[in-house]
This record gives structure tokens, C-alpha cells and sequence, in this order.
């Protein structure tokens, strides 16, 4: 950022709940009415867009995901957060499964793989396949302690 012309105004740290992440966002338009984007994670983000809305600010100042959820996708498709990167985290697993296997079968030829990390905006939204980045719908995780 040194050689450009972006200017750093506010670091806040909190729980990444959707409360707190609200309440940073408050006290940082407070300090900083002027600002043109708000940059943080996808639970920022989606508070971002609630507020902006209230504030009356949609439109007036972008938002960013440092990742990609369910949220950001549906926000990215409606034009209230401009972008979010992807790691494509489903594919992943299906790698590590892939991995795993021809690791015990003897027969791993390429000892790192892993897809590349794409920025999803508006341009490109609807042209990757968004089954290697988020659950089905239909998924629900199930936790069990022993």
C-alpha cells in the first residue's frame, strides 16, 4: 500500500460475530464519516450492508469480503458488496480426499495441489461454478462430542 494512493484510516478487532462486527462499523463511520470503502471479513461485510442501508450510505461506500460465503455471494448479485476472493474450499476437500488416497495407495505424484484463489465480483458471478466454493443448500453439518 505504500505506493499507492489508498490511505489506511481504521483497524478494529472484535469477535466475528454479527454484533460486534455492527458496532466496530458504527464507531468507524463515526470517526470516519469521509471513508470510501469498508474492507473485512464476510460477517463485516454482510453488517456493512445492513448498516449502509440504514445510514442511507448504499452506494456511497464499497464493501469488500476477505472470503467467500453464502452472504457474499447473494450480496455480490445484488450489487451491495463489490468482491470477495474464493479458495474454492469444497474443491479443496475433494483434493485432500484425492491426495489422501493416491498418498496410501503409493501412486502421489504431485505432493501439492490446490485450486487458485479467484476474486467473484459482478463480472464474473455467474461464470464460475459455485458448487467448488459453497454447500448445497441442502447441506446441514452435524456436530457430535464423545
Amino acid at each position: 500500500m505504500a505506493e499507492s494512493s489508498a490511505e489506511l484510516v481504521a483497524v478494529k478487532w472484535g469477535d466475528t460475530g454479527f454484533e460486534v462486527q455492527l458496532l466496530l462499523l458504527e464507531e468507524v463511520l463515526e470517526e470516519h464519516p469521509d471513508i470510501d470503502y469498508i474492507i473485512g471479513s464476510a460477517v463485516t461485510a454482510d453488517a456493512a450492508v445492513s448498516l449502509l442501508r440504514a445510514k442511507n450510505l448504499t452506494g456511497r461506500i464499497g464493501v469488500l469480503a476477505d472470503y467467500f460465503t453464502h452472504g457474499t455471494f447473494r450480496a455480490i448479485k445484488r450489487g451491495k458488496v463489490l468482491a470477495a476472493p474464493t479458495d474454492s474450499p469444497v474443491l479443496q476437500g475433494r483434493l485432500a480426499v484425492d491426495q489422501a488416497v493416491r498418498a496410501l495407495e503409493d501412486k502421489l505424484t504431485v505432493p501439492h495441489a490446490g485450486p487458485s484463489i479467484r476474486i467473484v465480483d459482478a463480472q464474473n458471478i455467474n461464470a464460475f461454478d459455485i458448487k467448488d466454493s459453497l454447500a448445497p443448500a441442502s447441506f446441514k453439518p452435524v456436530f457430535l462430542v464423545k
